[in-house]
């Protein structure tokens, strides 16, 4: 139709050759058809541009624009710098399209003459080939009805949808004037921009229909890799906290900012599965959630409480300490039988070998009711190995100390309870050989048999 605006498709690309092909196709058979597509090659080494010049033989719709290789982000900012359209749709070449995604984004927009129009996703499993719900793609149970702006739903406004930017259409006077821009960085490069624009935006609008697929579980892509960039992520947080607060709009946001950040710092902890990535980040964490102000509302704020118990655990640990609290949580998750978890343990790699106190598991039954006499590292160490598993139950924590660490350590108890204590074995954490002996002769006095107390050298 000769009314109809155009409406401009930036696709940045990095080696996208294996799957551009179904991207590409699912954007040329669009409904929509006055559109300008903008391919941004951002160093591809693979066929990506010839795959694209090829496209371009036969479709005058198609642009194609190279830059040595950067970031999505510095892509998607050269090819918004592109645009001609009075709308622009940005897409991955990874995904594929509903040939009525541009159509009912664009006519949804004119008629509510909105700044911003979201979609639904759903998620295609390139391991699995099977299509699967997208957590977080679209909560309609937020939206306040017809057209909104984030003075309806402040609370929640990061919540409507997750931090991508492929399923919606923006305004490109909009996007302009309020000069709102992809951070470059390597991962979570859209996040900052959709919710600057959510902030800014005067009116938003909804399709409720599923016009995007992603793809998910590419092996070579940034997302399926995104756990080693975990810090670049936490970056993304601190600068989108500095920008709403420059732009005026942080305190009429910021509980929903506040659960977006929990949320992502907890699922950054979720995600790091190697020790030499969760210990910095757990001696990271204060100064995050520090900076992010996790804290400065109360526990209700949060609309999973899960999200803000789980901050509180990870400050009030070492960072060895999360480990384990990861394990046992990743134990009760995917209910690993106990040898799974030991072995998983003493395999944690050359840190915890080399800092933790490892529990003497060939010296204590499975089953058995574990005492464990000293509540200093080994003691803690040797407590928090036996939660863990699941084939070993913590009796009890005894200290001579007990009425010094009972301000602090609720479970800590005096020796002299060990005759009111049901318990299967006593095991000594202290390192000195003498101090231990020590010990042992003081529990026999107590009334435990010797041949109930173990001690392991860990010198």
């Amino acid at each position: 139709m000769e009314n109809e605006k155009l409406v401009s498709v930036v696709v940045p690309m990095y080696n996208s050759a294996k799957y551009l092909v179904e991207c590409m196709d699912s954007i040329l058979n669009q409904t929509y058809a006055n559109i300008q597509i903008i391919c941004v090659d951002d160093g591809s080494t693979d066929s990506t541009k010839e795959i694209v010049e090829g496209y371009m033989r036969n479709d005058s719709r198609i642009e194609y624009v190279y830059q040595h290789h950067q970031t999505a982000g510095a892509a998607r900012n050269r090819g918004l710098d592109c645009v001609r359209g009075e709308y622009v749709v940005f897409l991955d070449s990874d995904d594929f399209f509903s040939e009525d995604l541009i159509s009912e984004l664009y006519c949804k927009a004119q008629e509510t003459n909105a700044d911003i129009v979201v979609c639904g996703s759903t998620q295609f499993d390139n391991e699995t080939r099977l299509y699967e719900e997208l957590p977080h793609s679209l909560d309609m149970n937020l939206i306040p009805g017809g057209v909104f702006s984030c003075r309806d739903i402040p609370d929640a406004i990061f919540q409507l949808t997750a931090g991508w930017a492929w399923d919606k259409i923006y305004r490109t006077e909009f996007v302009r004037e309020k000069n709102i821009r992809f951070q470059d960085i390597k991962i979570a490069n859209d996040e900052l921009f959709v919710d600057i624009a959510y902030a800014e935006a005067e009116r938003i609008a909804v399709v409720d229909k599923k016009l995007v697929v992603h793809r998910a579980n590419v092996k070579t892509s940034i997302e399926y890799n995104r756990k080693k960039y975990w810090e670049t992520g936490i970056y993304m947080l601190c600068e989108e906290k500095k920008e709403l607060a420059a732009r005026g709009k942080l305190q009429l946001v910021k509980n929903s900012f506040l659960n977006r950040a929990a949320r992502y710092l907890v699922w950054v902890s979720c995600t790091l599965a190697d020790t030499d990535m969760i210990v910095p980040f757990c001696e990271k964490i204060k100064e995050y959630v520090s900076f992010l102000e996790i804290f400065s509302a109360p526990k209700e704020t949060y609309i999973d409480s899960f999200y803000y118990e789980e901050l509180e655990t990870l400050l009030n640990s070492a960072p060895l300490q999360y480990v384990i609290h990861v394990l046992q949580r990743t134990n009760e998750e995917n209910k690993r039988c106990a040898n799974d978890v030991k072995l998983y343990i003493h395999d944690l790699g050359d840190i915890i070998r080399e800092k933790i106190w490892k529990f003497p598991y060939d010296k204590v039954p499975d089953g058995s009711k574990v005492a464990v006499y000293g509540f200093g590292d080994m003691g803690r160490d040797y407590a928090m190995q036996i939660k863990v598993s699941s084939n070993l139950k913590l009796a009890a924590v005894l200290d001579k100390n007990w009425q010094e660490l009972k301000a602090t350590e609720s479970k800590v108890c005096s020796p002299e309870d060990i005759r009111n204590i049901t318990y299967d074995y006593v095991v000594i954490a202290i390192k000195d050989y003498e101090t231990a002996q020590s010990v042992c002769s003081m529990l026999v006095d107590y009334g435990v048999p010797r041949s109930k107390i173990i001690w392991k050298n860990n010198g």
